[in-house]
C-alpha cells in the first residue's frame, strides 16, 4: 500500500477517509467554496461535508459520490498493486 497522498502515473493514491477528506477540503478550497455550498450543490448537509472533510471512516458512499461530482472530482478504482508498487 502506497503512503496517503502519493503519485502513481499522474493521478494521487488515496487510500484513507483522512486522505480523500484532504482531497475533498482542498478541491473545495480551490474553488472558493464554503462547506455550506458545496452541501447545498451536492444535496448534502454542511455537517456531513464537515464529517467528509475530517476523515469520519463512517460516511456513507452515495453522498460521498455526490460530493465528489458536485466539485469535478471523480472515484476511480485500480486493480492490485505489483511488487513494485506499480498497479
Amino acid at each position: 500500500m502506497l503512503p496517503n497522498g502519493n503519485t502513481q502515473r499522474g493521478r494521487t493514491v488515496l487510500d484513507s477517509p483522512e486522505a480523500i477528506g484532504r482531497a475533498v477540503r482542498a478541491a473545495r478550497l480551490a474553488r472558493g467554496l464554503r462547506q455550506e455550498d458545496l452541501a447545498l450543490a451536492s444535496g448534502t448537509g454542511r455537517r456531513f461535508v464537515g464529517d467528509l472533510e475530517r476523515g469520519k471512516p463512517s460516511v456513507r458512499l452515495a453522498p460521498v459520490l455526490s460530493v465528489l461530482r458536485a466539485l469535478g472530482l471523480r472515484l476511480e478504482v485500480a486493480g492490485p498493486a505489483e511488487p513494485d508498487g506499480r498497479a
